[in-house]
């Protein structure tokens, strides 16, 4: 992980998602669910803008996230990442169920087209995004949770920090009863300092000790969670 100064190429609007090209990225590869920050350096911004690897383009040089209205192309940006942990999707994997309790699923688009590259079926199951996604992808809705655990291979959860205690309970989990597969929970939470300052703003509920999202996270397996 490093920072770079780079500009903004492209911003844009697709699918209900801001997204900003940039000129080069810091780092190596992404995987979805990390995330950089990004700021303009000398415009006094105190706090940096998290953005989210997105599949506009290839190389992973266009971001996601809540775009500034003073960010317009030429914008220099001092931008640090990748961050944190993302998902870990097995390249076995062909039964591939995401459970979103978020409505800015796009967020996971670079997860959706990773598991198409590997010609894996994806299913949905939320009842509150707001996007347009693959045409592969078949959507359920919450109450068809119980068909999940039967069929998947591998599961990614989408959620915030505040929906942690009862997650199992949500995900028609049994009390006890641990999946056969992988399932990893992205929780969506203000990371602040990136890593630098162990502020605990970001701080989620372990099984064994509190954890940090931005750096432990924010892609955690669930069994490590306290839910």
């Amino acid at each position: 992980m490093r920072s770079i100064q780079t500009r903004i190429v492209e911003i844009g609007v697709e699918e209900y998602s801001h997204f900003v090209q940039l000129e080069r990225m810091p780092g190596g590869p992404s995987r979805a669910g990390q995330y950089y920050l990004a700021y303009e350096p000398g415009q006094g911004q105190v706090l940096a803008t998290p953005l989210y690897p997105w599949r506009k383009v290839s190389g992973d040089q266009a971001l996601s996230g809540v775009i500034p209205a003073v960010w317009m192309p030429g914008t220099r940006l001092a931008v640090r990442g990748p961050l944190g942990h993302g998902f870990e999707l097995p390249p076995t994997a062909r039964r591939v169920a995401v459970v979103s309790f978020k409505k800015d699923v796009l967020r996971l688009s670079a997860l959706f087209h990773q598991a198409l590259r590997q010609q894996g079926a994806i299913v949905m199951y939320s009842d509150v995004f707001e996007a347009r996604l693959p045409e592969e992808i078949e959507i359920l809705p919450l109450d068809a949770l119980p068909e999940l655990w039967p069929w998947a291979d591998y599961a990614a959860i989408y959620t915030s920090d505040g929906l942690i205690p009862g997650l199992g309970e949500r995900l028609n989990l049994n009390p006890g009863n641990k999946p056969s597969f992988p399932v990893e929970v992205l929780i969506d939470v203000p990371m602040v300092c990136g890593g630098l300052a162990d502020c605990g703003i970001c701080a989620v509920p372990g099984r064994r000790r509190w954890m940090l999202a931005c750096k432990d996270g924010p892609v955690f397996p669930l069994e490590d969670l306290e839910v």
